[in-house]
C-alpha cells in the first residue's frame, strides 16, 4: 500500500500534486481560503473526472482521453459560451477606437481603462487640483516592448496629461515603475514633489475627497496589445455606459455590508466601502454581474447536456462526480 502525502501548509498545492502525480494519495489544508480553493481544483475535483471524455455536444478533439483531458475541454467549451453570451450582453462596453499610423492604423477593441486614484495636493499653492496617487506608470514591462506614461505638467494651467512613451533607457524605466511613490505607502506631488502620506490620504478619504484619473487606454491591435493616451471621449465613454447599465441590473448579491475588522481598517470604512460593491468600478459591477448570472445559465446546460447524452440519470442528479 502506497504511503498517503499530507501537506498541512499546501499554499499553492505543489507538494500535494506532485505527490499525486506520482501516484500517491496525496492531501492538503490551509488557513488561506484562496489556498484551499487551488487546492481543490488541483487535487481534489480533477482525479473525479479521470479518464473520462467530456461532456459537452461540440465536436470532440479526441477518441480517447487520458486524465483530466475530458474535464479541460469542458471547460474551455463552456468558458467559451459564458464569453460569447456575455459579449451580446456588455460588449458594447468595449467600443472600437482608431490606432495611430504607428501601430498599424485602422481600428481596435478597447480591452481595459486605467486608472490612478487621485487626492487633492497637500501643497497650499495647489490645493485645488486632484493629483495622482499611482503605484506605477508602467503599462508593459515585457523586454524590449517597455511602455511607460510620462506625466507632462503644466504648472501655470495647473493641469497634467500623460504621454505613451515606448522603451527608454534603464533609469526612465525605473523612474515611470515608480509612478508618484515616494516611499512606503507615501506619494508625492507631482506639481510640487510635496509629501502625500498614508495618514493625509485617510484622512481625504474619509472626507469623500478621492477622485479619480483615467491615465491609459489598452486596445487590442493587430496581433498586439496597443497603449493609447486617455482623451475625455473615453472617461465619458467607460463612465457613462456602465453606469446607465448598472442602474438596469440587480446588484444585492454584493450589496451586503462589509463587516468585521477587514471593512473597518484601510481598507474599508475609511474610504467609504460600506458594502462589497463599493470595491468595484461601474463597468466592474456590470461584468460581475453578467457572469454571474451566467454562472447560473451554464450549470443548468452542463446539465442539459448530460441528460442529452446520457451521463446523468435523470432519477439520481448527484450521481456524477463533483
Amino acid at each position: 500500500m502506497l504511503p498517503p502525502i499530507y501537506d498541512p501548509f499546501s499554499g499553492g498545492g505543489s507538494i500535494p500534486l506532485e505527490a499525486q502525480r506520482l501516484g500517491l494519495p496525496a492531501y492538503g489544508s490551509d488557513l488561506n481560503p484562496v489556498a484551499v480553493m487551488i487546492g481543490k481544483a488541483m487535487i481534489e475535483i480533477q482525479p473525479k473526472f479521470k479518464d473520462r471524455e467530456p461532456i459537452h455536444p461540440g465536436i470532440k478533439e479526441r477518441s480517447t482521453y487520458r486524465n483530466a483531458e475530458g474535464l479541460a475541454e469542458d471547460v474551455k467549451y463552456y468558458g467559451e459560451w459564458m464569453r460569447e453570451k456575455a459579449w451580446e450582453r456588455i460588449g458594447h462596453l468595449y467600443p472600437q477606437v482608431d490606432l495611430p499610423k504607428g501601430h498599424g492604423g485602422g481600428t481596435g477593441r478597447v480591452i481595459a481603462w486605467f486608472w490612478s486614484r487621485t487626492v487633492p495636493s497637500p501643497d497650499p499653492a495647489f490645493s485645488e487640483v486632484q493629483v495622482p496617487i499611482a503605484s506605477s506608470f508602467l503599462l508593459s514591462a515585457k523586454a524590449g516592448k517597455e511602455t511607460w506614461l510620462e506625466p507632462i505638467v503644466d504648472k501655470a494651467a495647473k493641469s497634467v496629461s500623460l504621454q505613451i512613451r515606448y522603451g527608454g533607457t534603464k533609469a526612465e524605466i525605473n523612474k515611470a515603475n515608480e509612478g508618484t511613490k515616494a516611499g512606503r505607502a507615501v506619494f508625492r506631488c507631482i506639481f510640487s514633489d510635496a509629501p502625500i502620506p498614508g495618514e493625509y490620504i485617510d484622512a481625504r478619504a474619509s472626507e469623500g475627497k478621492i477622485g479619480a484619473m483615467l491615465i491609459a487606454v489598452a486596445v487590442e491591435g493587430r496581433g498586439k496589445r496597443v497603449y493609447l493616451a486617455p482623451n475625455i471621449d473615453d472617461q465619458r465613454i467607460s463612465v457613462d455606459a456602465s453606469t446607465a447599465l448598472v442602474k438596469s441590473v440587480d446588484l444585492s448579491a454584493i450589496e451586503v455590508p462589509c463587516r468585521g475588522t477587514f471593512a473597518s481598517n484601510a481598507f474599508g470604512r475609511c474610504y467609504r466601502f460600506n458594502t462589497f460593491r463599493d470595491y468595484f468600478g461601474q463597468r466592474q459591477l456590470v461584468a460581475l454581474n453578467t457572469f454571474s448570472g451566467l454562472i447560473a445559465k451554464v450549470g443548468r446546460k452542463v446539465r442539459e447536456d448530460m441528460l442529452r447524452n446520457g451521463s446523468l440519470d435523470p432519477g439520481s442528479p448527484r450521481k456524477t462526480p463533483g
